[in-house]
């Protein structure tokens, strides 16, 4: 079934925070030991505009950084932009589905139908309401859901638990998120 996966009927939803902040990618996976690589650079204010090959194969990025376009050439090139922006790279590199690469005037590198087939975002709908002071979340309460509760969409192919309700009594750790419950 389309955005369906197999997972297994006691899925946990994991929540990575602090008291005070999300526990972000850098935070949770580039601590002192990765950041001290020597065959790792960190830049912020970076946007890859492309990838660069050697005939099929990929051997860098394009990246304009501080206003110079300048490219990054490496072994091996990991595309990781997220499940919306990785087939979007791809795509505009040429790598993808031939026909729809073509509609878009994109020179095809690899015939890849699958590349950016199947996408699925998290469908949602959120009714938020301001809280009364006294009904505020305690500071010493860390999580945003305090409640969930997991049910079957009754999709066929869709394990019993791909749907469930989120009941956070804040949205976020700021001033207004702290007054602000969703549903």
């Amino acid at each position: 079934s389309p955005g369906c996966s197999t997972w297994p009927a006691s899925i946990s939803v994991p929540i990575s925070s602090w008291p005070d902040r999300r526990a972000s990618t850098p935070i949770c996976y580039l601590g002192a030991e990765v950041r001290a690589r020597p065959n790792l650079t960190i830049m912020t204010g970076a946007t890859v505009t492309g990838l660069t090959f050697d005939g099929r194969r990929a051997t860098g990025v394009e990246v304009i950084v501080d206003g110079q376009q300048r490219v990054f050439e490496g072994r091996e090139i990991i595309v990781s932009l997220g499940s919306i922006h990785s087939p979007a790279m791809l795509m505009r590199s040429g790598i993808g589905p031939a026909t729809h690469l073509c509609e878009h005037g994109i020179d095809v590198r690899a015939d890849l139908p699958g590349v950016g087939a199947n996408l699925c975002n998290h469908s949602l709908l959120f009714i938020g309401f301001h809280l009364p002071k006294e009904a505020r979340q305690s500071r010493s309460l860390r999580p945003h859901p305090t409640t969930v509760l997991r049910f079957s969409s009754g999709v066929p192919g869709c394990p019993r638990t791909d749907m469930y309700i989120n009941v956070q009594s804040k949205t976020s750790w700021s001033a207004l998120g702290q007054r602000i419950a969703n549903f």
